[in-house]
């Protein structure tokens, strides 16, 4: 059955809506590239200081040849998107800075808004983890023993979820100090518990209880997994499926608790 004209007229402005809000957030990027920058350099400069600690840890661990970085950058890289976070999501709150977010609801539907902002949000983060990775591959000579499209279905998968960490954050913080000072939070207890600082099995019994119930474990150990064991597509895409199921479950968050007539402050000022 095809659908009627005004269905379709319908849908083609939601489209033309959305994507007006990509070119505005995307232009707004780009004019401040330094803060995203910095998110990517970053990650490589920690790397100095801990490839050669894990280049030591992996030769104990059976694997003479590896640099260190295999081992590292994972973590590193995860733990930077995820600050990453605080800047992306300021574009969310500068709509109400500059009073611009009460034309945005006007203009369109709560889906049409929320599309519109995450786009770009997961462009930007996508990039940032697929710069980092190339990089630091290159930078630190790391030789990855799978297949380069495993890499790429666990990156996009944590790219997503991570648009979903920051939907439900902005979400449930009317101010941009509170989202920052959650995220912060976030960052923590991820990273932490996830292995973006050492192996799992380092970890106190109690850290290795609760890290499968962080996306950032089944994201790092993926990657380690396919660095170091050459473990292919079909194990990727099993270890994906968890992270987009936090994904999910972040998004429902966010759409329980946020409103169109919500107001966020972009500063502590109340």
């Amino acid at each position: 059955m095809r659908p009627s004209r005004t269905a379709r007229i319908w849908s083609e402005s939601m489209l033309s809506r959305s994507l007006s809000l990509v070119r505005k957030d995307l232009l707004l990027y780009r004019a401040d590239l330094a803060p995203i920058l910095i998110m990517v350099v970053l990650p490589l400069g920690f790397l100095a200081f801990m490839v050669p600690v894990n280049r030591a840890l992996l030769e104990v661990r059976g694997y003479p040849g590896a640099t260190g970085a295999e081992q590292a950058l994972p973590g590193m890289m995860v733990m930077f998107a995820l600050f990453l976070l605080g800047i992306v999501g300021d574009q969310f709150y500068r709509e109400f800075g500059w009073n611009t977010w009460d034309r945005v609801r006007l203009a369109g539907d709560m889906p049409e808004i929320m599309i519109g902002k995450t786009v770009p949000a997961l462009a930007i983060l996508l990039a940032q983890l697929t710069i980092v990775f190339a990089t630091g591959t290159v930078l630190f000579g790391m030789d990855i023993v799978g297949p380069p499209l495993a890499v790429a279905v666990l990156l996009a998968a944590f790219a997503v979820c991570l648009v979903g960490v920051l939907v439900a954050e902005f979400a449930v913080c009317k101010t941009f100090s509170q989202f920052n000072a959650l995220n912060v939070l976030v960052v923590t207890v991820f990273s932490g518990l996830g292995g973006a600082f050492a192996p799992i099995d380092l970890l106190p019994a109690w850290a290795q209880s609760a890290a499968p119930f962080t996306p950032t474990y089944w994201v790092i150990e993926g990657l380690r997994s396919v660095i170091l064991d050459g473990q292919g597509v079909a194990y990727a895409l099993r270890m994906a499926v968890p992270v987009l199921l936090f994904a999910a479950a972040f998004v429902v968050m966010a759409a329980v608790r946020l409103r169109a007539g919500d107001v966020k402050v972009p500063d502590n000022v109340l």
